[in-house]
């Protein structure tokens, strides 16, 4: 499996400030989603071993993508050993 996430951040305003495009799921990745001071959307685009891909959405509203995301590179590191 592969996970690339594509995001973009935003200031109070809802201007965009950063973007990252088809970037691969990793911790420094989540490390910027945790602790960013910005608001944020995105897809998580998983390519799955069988061919299939599966795309996410996910913003900064639900508390539960951080642990999420952790575990899907669990996974994928899992997968890799």
């Amino acid at each position: 499996m592969r996970a690339k996430v594509s995001v973009e951040f935003f200031n109070r305003l809802n201007k965009v400030m950063e973007e990252l495009e088809a970037v691969d799921l990793d911790r420094e990745v989540i490390r910027k989603l945790r602790d960013t001071g910005y608001a944020y959307s995105g897809y998580l685009t998983m390519y799955l071993s069988d061919g299939s891909v599966t795309r996410l959405y996910f913003n900064d509203l639900m508390p539960e993508i951080i642990p999420a995301l952790n575990n899907i590179l669990e996974e994928m590191e899992v997968a890799h050993a």
